[in-house]
């Protein structure tokens, strides 16, 4: 008996034979064998991972190298709830060789499944360092954690409620467990009287999602009122104490603002508007019978007669039209009547500032001719008055149109320029009689003295001044 080995150098069927010689003579053995391709992959060992919603568990995977080179295990891909904990790669596993992997479960739904991750890697052969991937199966499992509930507003106060309106309130709660919160309704505990649930509902909750209830109260009478709100979950019931109290009815209107400051605007340039809101607070409706019209310089709308419903509102404005500088003080008297058929009065205070306006114009320069015919000549145009950044910002000035009669035959106009930064000639037209141009201004553009916003260039014909 004598002992042979086969070590294929690449995946293909072999073929040998093995000559005995004896006193008998030679005999011949014929062998057979195949290479197979090496299947260049690694073997996970690993049991079920398992951990809690709401826990982690560290855990080790062991990567076996059952090929027959070299390999360099660059990463792993792992996505969540599994992570890998870091420092461990690269790493190089000779055949036949094990290494330990650490990784961290943190399940954050309960239930068994497997998950699937990728090993990036290369094997050394030689001079030749392909990279492969492979995927890998990891076995998990998670228990289902507690579910808790939270309740964000508690207790809740509705305040002082006149017993001919009505009031709401939110109550939010959250899922504050270690799992899937269901909330299986809500109702009202005690007792009930002027509370009411308007949103009823079930709903099943994530971990720290939120929801609400609308709470509605209408008084039924004067005194206080208190009631508790159940929320009804798996985690046992929740409880809201909610109060509130119901008070006489006003008898009067509620207003938005009793003062309206409709600030600092440009005399006769510009103007200003503001608003306020009255509301029928009372348990019957009223008639507003007239708003008295403010002082000039503002203006306030015309109300005649107007009936308004409980808890209904209305909406009115005032105009601020300044056309001249100065402080400017006003008030608006606001009378209705209920079922009972006395006139209140309600008093609204205006003011406002008028802010000096802006006067502009524009002026020629007197242009000299040239004693020799058809020699430059200019016509200067200027701008008049004064501007300041306030003033630019307000008023915006953006352009200057400007329309000249050219009544002589001395001066031939030929085109328009400026010397102002930023500043542009347009829409020029050089007619028989009219030289008109606009000048575009920049952003911003400001001046104190006389300032030359556009040159008219022209020839002129004969010694003569315009």
């Amino acid at each position: 008996m004598f002992r042979y080995s086969f070590k294929p150098s690449q995946p293909i069927k072999e073929s040998a034979r093995i000559f005995i010689k004896t006193s008998l003579g030679v005999d011949t053995i014929y062998l057979k064998g195949e290479g197979v391709a090496d299947q260049r992959r690694v073997a996970l060992s690993v049991d079920t991972v398992r951990s809690s919603v709401c826990d982690s568990v560290d855990a080790v995977l062991t990567l076996t190298n059952t090929s027959c080179r070299l390999i360099a295990i660059d990463s792993l891909e792992v996505l969540p709830p599994v992570y890998l904990l870091q420092g461990q790669l690269p790493l190089g596993l000779p055949t036949g060789r094990s290494q330990d992997i650490n990784i961290r479960f943190v399940p954050n739904v309960a239930g068994q499944s497997t998950i699937q991750f990728k090993a990036v890697m290369r094997f050394i052969v030689g001079t030749d360092t392909s990279v492969y991937d492979t995927l890998l199966t990891l076995p998990i499992s998670a228990k289902s954690g507690t579910p808790a509930i939270t309740a964000l507003d508690s207790p809740v106060d509705l305040g002082r409620i006149s017993t001919c309106a009505t009031t709401d309130a939110t109550i939010h709660f959250a899922s504050t467990g270690c799992d899937t919160l269901h909330v299986s309704g809500e109702q009202i505990g005690g007792s009930a009287k002027g509370f009411s649930i308007t949103d009823a509902h079930a709903v099943a909750l994530a971990v720290h999602q939120l929801d609400s209830v609308n709470v509605h109260f209408a008084p039924p009478g004067v005194g206080m009122f208190a009631s508790d709100i159940i929320i009804m979950t798996v985690a046992g019931n929740k409880t809201v104490h909610v109060k509130a109290e119901g008070i006489p009815d006003s008898g009067r209107i509620a207003l938005s603002s009793t003062a309206l400051d409709l600030g600092s605007v440009t005399a006769v340039c510009d103007s200003s508007a503001s608003s306020f809101t009255f509301k029928n607070t009372t348990c019957n409706p009223i008639t507003v019978d007239s708003l008295s019209s403010a002082s000039r310089p503002f203006v306030s709308e015309i109300i005649v007669a107007r009936s308004l419903a409980t808890d209904s509102s209305l909406r009115l404005s005032v105009q601020f039209l300044p056309d001249q500088p100065g402080q400017f003080t006003s008030s608006l008297h606001l009378f209705y009547h209920g079922n009972d058929k006395i006139e209140h009065d309600t008093l609204i205070k205006l003011q406002g500032i008028g802010l000096p306006g802006v006067t502009l114009g524009t002026e020629l320069q007197a242009a000299t001719l040239s004693t020799q015919a058809g020699q430059p000549s200019i016509v200067p145009v200027y701008i008049t008055g004064a501007l300041d950044q306030a003033s630019a910002k307000t008023l915006g000035l953006r352009s200057v149109d400007v329309t000249l009669a050219w009544n002589t035959d001395l001066l031939s106009p030929k085109d328009v320029t400026t010397t102002i930064t930023g500043a542009t000639i347009n829409n020029v037209n050089m007619t028989k009689g009219i030289v008109a141009f606009s000048v575009r201004l920049p952003a911003g553009f400001t001046f104190s003295t006389p300032t030359e916003i556009a040159t008219v260039n022209c020839n002129a014909f004969v010694t003569d001044t315009m």
